[in-house]
């Protein structure tokens, strides 16, 4: 399963990767701490899940979905 996360706390960001890096079928395909940077790279690498954090600072995760 290719998952790419959209984060912007840094440290929140890095426990995740460290969390889904030990599970055998889950590849990060890409992270993303702002809505511009995640839309290119969602359309880009097309990844399965969207583990996505509603509140941004530069925006939301809704601005993302749409």
């Amino acid at each position: 399963m290719k998952v790419f996360i959209v984060e912007d706390e840094p440290v929140i960001m890095s426990d995740m990767v460290i969390l889904l890096s030990n599970c055998t079928d889950i590849e990060i395909v890409g992270a993303a701490y702002d809505v511009e940077e995640a839309i290119s790279l969602i359309n880009t690498l097309k990844p399965d899940v969207i583990l996505l954090d509603i509140q941004l600072i530069s925006g939301t995760g809704f601005d993302i979905l749409d």
